[in-house]
């Protein structure tokens, strides 16, 4: 959240996005972990869905690409209605 300036509700959407995906795990009292690309939920270690693999740093860099994106959109966005409410504020006079 920090890093990019995103709230906490942005956050949590992703994760559930995410989870839905497939892309990552939730373990109760232990976080939120990358999944394993072929694990059927349960590797019998226990452990499931915390463990590195390959793949998952062009994954994380897909996602940090697609997340510097979305806020150069947003920023953009931003800029536009600005500019629009400062337009609507000289006619409104």
């Amino acid at each position: 959240m920090a890093e990019y300036g995103a709230s906490s509700l942005s956050v949590q959407k992703a994760m559930a996005l995410l989870k839905q995906d497939g892309y990552a795990i939730s373990r109760p009292g232990k976080g939120a972990f990358v999944a394993h690309p072929d694990a059927d939920g349960d590797s019998g270690d226990g452990e499931a869905g915390n463990t590195p693999v390959g793949g998952t740093a062009a994954r994380v860099e897909a996602l940090e690409l697609a997340l510097a994106e979305t806020l150069d959109q947003l920023t953009a966005l931003s800029a536009r209605v600005e500019a629009l409410e400062a337009g609507g504020t000289e006619r409104g006079c």
